[in-house]
């Protein structure tokens, strides 16, 4: 990465990583937080794990802040938690389920805020460029903290859609939007069977639709069908019952986001 600006005093970085059932890939995420120089302290907020997550981040104790949630509150609650425990000025989230994130990654999404060129960055993966909605969905972000501490208790309520609510909170052209390329992950469908990765991407999806159409004059039928999604057990009964949604916003979220993911 050829950096575009020198960073002249680099404000301490708090790296921000939401944990849930990540036994596998949490260590390598944790340890390559750790060895960059740009990053201040590194937070572990474990959301409730059920697997042995919170054993492979106690083996980092001495070098990190772990916070243990006894229960899974959600993804927004889980970095809200997190936000109130940086000492940094800037706070950067890190999904836990990364087999290869490397220093070129993590200063990719630091380098726009801390030189002050964004107030705000997304990083997203570079495979899923040619889906525009997912730009904006990624994990992968920088922010100034004094930015979003007036929407805590907001971001701790939204559970999935923690990262749509987060697009509201700088506008548009103050954030910039970086491919993290050659950046991996394990998908839902490499960590549950197939039933069950379905019922999380649907899950999501509603959880995503919800925080989207907050405020939103959406018809009472349609909001009682995509409540009914949650029930949905093959695809071909998901795309019959996004088919039947009248809201044409609220159905292109469901065509762009999971219908075409899982096709």
């Amino acid at each position: 990465m050829k950096p575009s600006k020198k960073i002249k005093e680099p404000l301490r970085v708090s790296a921000i990583v939401p944990v849930f059932n990540e036994e596998k890939t949490v260590s390598k995420v944790i340890e390559a937080l750790l060895k960059n120089p740009l990053i201040g302290e590194v937070i572990a907020v474990n959301d409730g794990s059920e697997d042995e997550s919170l054993k492979k981040l106690e083996e980092f104790a001495d070098g990190i802040t772990i916070v243990n949630l006894k229960i899974n509150h959600g993804k927004g609650f889980a970095l809200a938690s997190g936000i109130k425990k940086a000492a940094g000025d800037i706070v950067a989230f890190w999904d836990a389920d990364f087999t290869n994130l490397s220093n070129d990654h993590i200063e990719t999404v630091l380098n726009p805020v801390l030189t002050g060129r964004a107030q705000a960055c997304i990083g997203y993966r570079h495979s899923t460029m040619h889906v525009p909605m997912f730009k904006n969905l990624s994990g992968q972000r920088a922010y100034r903290k004094k930015d979003l501490l007036p929407h805590l208790e907001n971001l701790a309520q939204t559970r999935f859609g923690a990262e749509v609510y987060l697009n509201s909170v700088t506008k548009d052209k103050e954030t910039k939007k970086i491919a993290l390329r050659g950046l991996n992950h394990r998908t839902k469908y490499d960590k549950h069977n197939y039933q069950m990765a379905f019922k999380e991407y649907v899950k999501a999806g509603v959880e995503i639709t919800k925080t989207l159409t907050a405020g939103e004059r959406v018809p009472r039928k349609d909001m009682l069908l995509i409540n009914k999604l949650y029930k949905v057990g093959t695809f071909h009964e998901l795309k019959a019952r996004v088919n039947e949604i009248t809201n044409k916003p609220v159905k292109q979220i469901w065509e762009d986001y999971i219908l075409r993911y899982l096709k």
